[in-house]
């Protein structure tokens, strides 16, 4: 009886690896489980927590080995849903990004260009139901041709980021640092704040988003920070419209001279 059982669990084994080898499937995209992919997502957007808890959900490949994935994460540039900024981690941010290469050591991508994104409630799962219910065809198909699919890749164009399960080259005891000194630029108390490192460039200045509510708790907009290598606030900027901050953030790091490394 237990042989059969063995024989059976044996055989299943086999068919799924036959399915997945046919299909072409690798399992660690397949199933969201993969660094690199992750890596891509919080090197990309402005805001976004590093902490782990991320979703991921490979949607397509093309020829040359482009990745098409949704990302799911929180996000301290979201809105609360209530009178208290602890409501933040209610809302999630949802994504579509494309990630150009990558291997076990680096991705590569292009900065700025790589994603569209938007909110959904935290509780929600990820799957192509919510992506398609909140993304256009349209607006996923422009993504996919602003960022080249279907050609030849062009390294020229992309940024490339180390494969890394935390961001950025930041101890977390610096982080909270650089956060008391952005909050020391605040007029008034600051009650409570939410900083996230973004990257670091070539001359090891830390780029990171900052938001803070004060004693009324009241949740105030987000601001771009700019430190120095030695962790020294060098200068911060408050976000004009969280619907355009991609913008904002391509003129700062123009205004700047920061790149990503």
């Amino acid at each position: 009886m237990k042989t059969n059982i063995i024989r059976k669990a044996l055989g299943l084994l086999l068919v799924l690896s036959l399915v997945t080898t046919l299909c072409g499937c690798d399992p660690a995209i397949a199933g969201g489980n993969n660094k690199a992919l992750r890596t891509v997502g919080i090197y990309s957007m402005l805001g976004v927590s590093d902490a782990g808890g991320e979703e991921l959900l490979t949607l397509e490949q093309d020829e040359y080995g482009r990745t098409l994935f949704a990302y799911k994460n929180t996000s301290f540039s979201s809105e609360p849903t209530g009178s208290d900024s602890t409501d933040i981690y209610n809302n999630d941010i949802i994504a579509v990004l494309v990630c150009q290469s990558y291997d076990d050591k680096t991705a590569g991508f292009y900065e700025h260009d790589n994603y569209i994104f938007s909110t959904t409630a935290a509780s929600s799962v990820l799957d192509e139901d919510l992506v398609y219910s909140i993304f256009s065809e349209s607006d996923i198909e422009s993504l996919k041709q602003t960022n080249d699919w279907g050609k030849e890749l062009q390294p020229e164009k992309m940024v490339s980021v180390e494969v890394t399960s935390t961001v950025k080259d930041i101890k977390p005891n610096n982080l909270g640092k650089m956060g008391d000194a952005a909050d020391a630029q605040i007029e008034g108390d600051v009650r409570k704040h939410f900083i996230s490192p973004y990257a670091v460039d070539t001359e090891g200045r830390c780029l990171c988003y900052y938001r803070y509510d004060d004693i009324d708790c009241c949740l105030h907009e987000g601001y771009i920070v700019l430190f120095d290598e030695g962790g020294a606030l060098v200068t911060m900027e408050e976000i004009t419209s969280p619907d355009s901050f991609r913008e904002q953030l391509m003129a700062f790091e123009l205004e700047y001279g920061w790149h990503m490394k």
